[in-house]
């Protein structure tokens, strides 16, 4: 049966129901996206700012958490944080706490469209991966990817939509020596550096992933 589903071009992690992270093993559905290696890189940077930064118990939140792999490595590999992982679904933060309680990781959970969630909360570090493929580029995508939540790669007309809202949001969500961390499309480095610096960020720094595709972006009020 589970062969019958691979050739109908289900992805094998939905099969086995689990995708490894961080070196870790998470738990994924169809109700969430398959974690990738990028992501990886974009946590390990997140944990290294929260390790050199001196903030003694962090304040970290993951916007559109999905499988929660982000905040879980986090509060595993940074024992001292606060985590807060956020998400739109009752679905998705179901499996994203259910990763973390098997991996015994300490973190909070909120049900809310990104900052709806964490009402007047204030973080160190907000992180997020958010949706960021354009609405017509979803229909040209690999079948694989086509199985997964269209809700976390829809970005909008023109993969944005998500950045201006989080950039519009973050600054009143962020500490003042806080840090916003995105994932990003890798033609995306400019557009999202100018809404970011279009808001109240006035330290923005693109970083690239080990393919040398501009993937991460980092900024500061």
């Amino acid at each position: 049966t589970l062969c019958q589903k691979r050739l109908q071009r289900v992805p094998l992690q939905y099969l086995t129901r689990e995708q490894s992270f961080c070196g870790y093993s998470f738990l994924v559905t169809p109700d969430v996206l398959i974690p990738r290696p990028e992501t990886e890189e974009l946590c390990e940077r997140c944990i290294e700012i929260l390790q050199q930064s001196g903030w003694e118990t962090p304040r970290v939140l993951d916007l559109c958490c999905g499988s929660g792999c982000i905040g879980t490595v986090v509060a595993l590999r940074v024992p001292s944080a606060q985590v807060t992982c956020t998400d739109y679904a009752e679905s998705v933060i179901r499996i994203a706490r259910t990763n973390a309680e098997k991996l015994g990781a300490q973190v909070s959970f909120a049900k809310g469209d990104l900052f709806e969630a964490v009402q007047d909360s204030l973080f160190d570090l907000i992180v997020s991966n958010p949706p960021y493929i354009p609405t017509a580029d979803c229909r040209t995508l690999q079948e694989e990817v086509r199985h997964e939540p269209m809700t976390a790669l829809d970005g909008g007309y023109d993969g944005l939509d998500f950045y201006r809202r989080i950039a519009a949001g973050a600054g009143n969500h962020l500490r003042a020596d806080g840090v916003l961390m995105l994932e990003i499309g890798a033609d995306k480095a400019e557009p999202v550096r100018e809404i970011l610096m279009a808001q109240r960020f006035s330290s923005v720094h693109v970083y690239q992933d080990l393919q040398g595709l501009d993937r991460y972006v980092e900024a500061r009020v």
